[in-house]
């Protein structure tokens, strides 16, 4: 007859068997966690190298529409754009102008701890939503949908870049 508190071996085999799947279970979602975050990032500099190329290819006085594929969790990414001049951008811009991805956030904090940044060499840069509500101020920033999106890219006579998510006319009310 077994005594209460007894154990066999078979018993404790499984026990161990069991916290080793939880374990492995638990690294596994952490892994698949990592992977995910690091595309994120990878996805979010991929495209904020495209619109950098974009503009170096680009003439002064010039403009063109650029398709961009979005991606998972893209709609949480924030493309914005700091001049030289302007306070509160983040410290990987340094004293140039920069066009950043920034996660959950479009001031120079969220972007220096969560986003990604390419420096272009023209004196100032703006990013807008381009909202069509009569009255309405346009946004600083573009958010990065899941599917697809065009940009507009214009290279300003005046050495300053200007993209807004509407390409098929550039807005003469912005900066």
């Amino acid at each position: 007859m077994k005594k209460k508190g007894d154990f066999n071996i078979n018993e404790l085999l499984s026990i161990i068997v069991a916290v080793l799947g939880l374990l492995l279970l638990i690294y596994g979602g952490y892994r698949l966690y990592q992977i995910s975050s690091s595309n994120e990032l990878e996805s979010a500099q991929n495209i904020l190298d495209r619109i950098t190329e974009k503009i170096d290819s680009l003439e002064e006085g010039e403009s063109s529409a650029l398709l961009i594929q979005g991606f998972d969790e893209g709609d949480k990414w924030y493309l914005v754009g700091w001049g030289k001049s302007e306070e509160g951008r983040p410290d990987k811009c340094f004293f140039d102008t920069c066009i950043c991805m920034c996660k959950e956030g479009i001031n120079g904090e969220d972007c220096q701890k969560s986003g990604v940044c390419n420096k272009v060499n023209y004196d100032d840069v703006g990013v807008y939503r381009v909202l069509n509500a009569p009255g309405s101020p346009n946004e600083p920033y573009i958010i990065i949908p899941e599917n697809f999106v065009e940009i507009g890219v214009y290279k300003r006579p005046e050495n300053k870049i200007l993209v807004v998510d509407s390409p098929f006319e550039e807005p003469m009310i912005i900066p």
